[in-house]
Formats: structure tokens, C-alpha cells, sequence
């Protein structure tokens, strides 16, 4: 079976390419079809679970971004900071504010 489609790096390089309504199509659509895994004895994905896991999660935590335009509370720091190219790709293509830069700008 091929992994390669829950690797997070293979998801930024693709949403980086795409406009915001078909970037928020692709995340809900790919959120549906990772909620419908089974992970039991007969499944294929069984082998690969926490990784189909951790892949979901940050899929769910980037919506979350798209929704609000605010920071996850719950999101690991080190995958937050690898939304960024894509936040940046959508502020260059006009459709984000640049504002939304802030939210990864520490606080102090």
C-alpha cells in the first residue's frame, strides 16, 4: 500500500498550490474519507494507523485555521509552524488577509 498520501509534507506541497475554496473543499473532503477508516483486523490501513492519525489531526487543525483564522489551541507547535508556507500562498494570491500572518507571530 502506498503511505505516501498521509504524509503531512506531501499535503502542504499540494494545498500550497491551490485557491482557498478548493483548498477548504480538498480538507473537508479528505477529513470524510479519513473518518470513514476502519482500523480493525481485516482492514489495510491497520498497519499504518497512527500515522492515518496524526495525518487527520493536522488535516482537522488546518481547517480549523481556514474557519477562524486563528491558531489551533491544541495543535503542536512544530505542525502550526508548517501551515505558514500555505497561509502565505493564499495571502500572496489575494485571497487572505496578510493580517492573518499574525497569528504566527509570537506573543508577548
Amino acid at each position: 500500500m502506498d503511505t505516501s498520501r498521509f504524509e503531512i509534507a506531501n499535503f502542504i506541497a499540494e494545498a500550497i498550490k491551490k485557491d482557498f475554496t478548493n483548498l477548504f473543499i480538498h480538507c473537508e473532503n479528505e477529513l470524510k474519507w479519513l473518518d470513514g477508516i476502519k482500523f480493525n483486523t481485516a482492514s489495510q490501513y491497520r498497519d499504518w494507523e497512527w500515522r492515518i492519525k496524526e495525518y487527520r489531526e493536522f488535516i482537522h487543525e488546518f481547517t480549523y485555521i481556514l474557519h477562524t483564522g486563528n491558531k489551533p489551541s491544541g495543535m503542536k507547535e512544530s505542525d502550526f509552524k508548517r501551515t505558514k508556507p500555505i497561509i502565505e500562498a493564499l495571502v500572496e494570491k489575494g485571497q487572505l488577509k496578510s493580517t492573518i500572518l499574525n497569528i504566527y507571530s509570537p506573543t508577548t
